[in-house]
């Protein structure tokens, strides 16, 4: 099977305008121009120096707007092997060190670091995920079946914002907590995709 070759632009920061290399393939599905810029505007007090996970990285859409509008660390999570390799090839040519690519299924991720501070790569954070991005794909529902593995991660900051995205048709879905309080700040429907962003409001929790 032939994988096409598209593009994504960076919205804003210190690579605004540019068009990055992305792999076209079944499954992956970069999340809109719109969207993104309406994510990273909630986010513009909070993403300059911050370390970031990017759950279901995909192409790296989220990943690199990130690191362009100054993130200090982003760990990248992507299964398939082809995304993998370019948003690695991406980030060397942009001659970032900033971007760590973990190619692994979310939930053996998330379960494979629970327990160790540096299995996320050496260059990732060794304390607390300030932001977290989760993009799923659609077909696993709202919220994803790796949430409860998130939510109860000890490397999630007790105040860390998490990004959620997810099909319209779950726009009225209440998030069921399971280990932390979430508030939801921010919430928008733009044509098929709703997204959301949550605030953790368990201080105690990694005391």
């Amino acid at each position: 099977m032939a994988h096409k070759r598209g593009t994504l632009r960076i919205i804003g920061g210190q690579w605004r305008g540019r068009r990055l290399p992305i792999v076209e393939t079944e499954g992956l599905r970069p999340t809109p121009d719109r969207v993104r810029e309406t994510l990273f505007n909630w986010l513009q007090q909070e993403i300059v120096g911050s370390h970031c996970l990017d759950l279901f990285a995909g192409t790296g859409a989220l990943a690199f707007e990130a690191l362009s509008r100054g993130a200090e660390q982003v760990t990248a999570v992507e299964r398939n092997p082809r995304a993998c390799k370019q948003m690695q090839l991406t980030a060397t040519d942009l001659g970032t060190d900033r971007l760590t690519v973990v190619c692994a299924d979310v939930g053996d991720f998330l379960r494979q670091t629970t327990n160790t501070d540096s299995a996320a790569g050496p260059n990732s954070s060794p304390d607390f995920w300030q932001i977290v991005f989760v993009d799923p794909p659609y077909s696993l529902g709202y919220p994803p079946p790796q949430w409860p593995q998130l939510n109860r991660h000890p490397r999630l900051a007790a105040d860390a914002l998490v990004y959620l995205e997810s099909h319209a048709d779950y726009r009225d879905t209440v998030l069921n907590n399971t280990a932390a309080n979430w508030v939801e700040k921010r919430k928008k429907v733009a044509g098929e995709v709703c997204y959301r962003l949550l605030q953790r409001d368990d201080f105690d929790n990694n005391q």
